[in-house]
């Protein structure tokens, strides 16, 4: 009844009253008037009307939609009271309301239906805010990005201070100290004697004897002529590796029936032993470093067949030869020859010694101006029975 009774009214309304079209244009333009704003909004308002300039929208003004909001609040209650006026004065125009038509059932659900949806559109402004949004919304949340710069700034300084505080900690722990040392690499060198020699301070800061360790490496090579290299690297937090290259033995010099190490470069260790090893030759009545190192060198040129069967070398100089050599073979012979053509002509021992060997002589082969054997009893002026006259002797005797 209330819907029928408005909808008289308004045709009442619309029948009587007069349109001035004069008040109609000021009512269009007329600047809708807000309720008081605070600082914020205001700076809201604008900012809202610069961003629908900017992307060339229509500008929404959040302000006035809650203003028709509130509008329509306020129509709604006067239309709640002028229906219950309406109520108590139909009561008293019944005669006159039978002559209207009435309202179809179809309009009234119309009406009861747009009703409901102008209820939902005003339900979801509320709850989704203004179209374009609000000022706080657009702007970026502050608070986060202070509190994401302070944890950056936080953790840079914490960073700035815990680095040379760990040092600190470090330097003062015992972990910055030499625990030990391990030896490898060392054969004759005892591991203790490269120890000592190196005089590494165990128990002291680790990083100033590591910095300095060349010079430690210098006193072990001052004091062992068998060092060839070493090395220190760490093995561990803190403890050291020393990594020792030796010198290889080639050879043994005999003194007083003794026997000396004779070393690849050519030095004689001061390290007597009773008996040399089976594998290298012995040197005999040598003084000179340097012609222990040519006759090395010599020897070290050799087939293997030849230096496995070479037993001694003796340097036996002659008044008129001071290069001569006299090599007794594991056969039983004796052979002469110069140190600088013994590499040259004892390739040919071999056949030689063959061809000896079917002779049933046992003797002295003569390499030192041609090539001769004989037994140690004929004189080598002679042109014994025996005596070994090949093709590879003459060849020797052209060279």
């Amino acid at each position: 009844m209330s819907i029928i009774s408005r909808k008289k009214k308004n045709e009442q309304e619309n029948s009587t009253e007069e349109v001035n079209p004069e008040e109609s244009v000021e009512e269009e333009i007329k600047t809708p008037q807000y309720p008081p704003l605070t600082p914020w909004q205001q700076a809201n308002l604008e900012y809202l009307k610069q961003k629908a300039i900017e992307d060339g929208v229509p500008f929404v003004d959040p302000y006035a939609i809650k203003e028709e909001e509130n509008t329509e609040e306020d129509e709604a209650t006067t239309e709640t009271e002028e229906d219950s006026k309406d109520l108590e004065a139909a009561d008293d125009t019944t005669t006159s309301t039978d002559d209207e038509p009435e309202a179809t059932d179809t309009e009234i659900v119309d009406e009861e239906q747009e009703s409901d949806n102008d209820q939902d559109v005003e339900e979801e402004i509320l709850e989704k805010g203004p179209a374009n949004g609000s000022f706080l919304d657009r702007l970026p949340n502050l608070k986060q990005m202070r509190q994401s710069r302070l944890y950056r700034r936080s953790t840079l300084l914490i960073t700035i201070f815990m680095i040379p505080t760990l040092f600190l900690l470090y330097y003062i722990s015992p972990l910055s100290s030499l625990s030990g040392i391990s030896v490898t690499g060392n054969e004759h060198i005892p591991s203790e004697k490269v120890l000592s020699d190196m005089n590494f301070s165990v128990g002291q800061n680790l990083w100033n004897q590591f910095f300095n360790r060349d010079q430690y490496i210098k006193r072990l090579k001052n004091n062992e002529e068998r060092v060839q290299s070493a090395s220190v690297s760490f093995n561990g937090v803190n403890h050291f590796k020393v990594q020792v290259k030796e010198f290889e033995e080639v050879a043994y010099l005999e003194r007083d029936s003794q026997y000396f190490p004779i070393i690849s470069n050519g030095k004689i260790i001061d390290d007597a032993n009773a008996r040399a090893a089976d594998t290298l030759p012995i040197l005999k009545n040598f003084k000179s470093s340097k012609r222990i190192l040519k006759v090395l060198k010599q020897y070290d040129e050799l087939n293997a067949e030849v230096r496995t069967g070479i037993s001694q070398i003796d340097y036996a100089p002659k008044k008129d030869n001071s290069q001569l050599l006299e090599i007794y073979m594991n056969d039983g012979n004796k052979v002469m020859v110069n140190i600088p053509q013994m590499q040259n002509r004892m390739q040919y021992y071999p056949q030689i010694a063959s061809d000896m060997a079917e002779a049933g002589i046992t003797g002295i082969v003569d390499m030192e101006a041609g090539v001769y054997a004989y037994a140690p009893s004929e004189s080598s002026d002679e042109n014994p029975t025996g005596t070994t006259t090949t093709e590879s002797a003459n060849s020797m005797e052209n060279e």
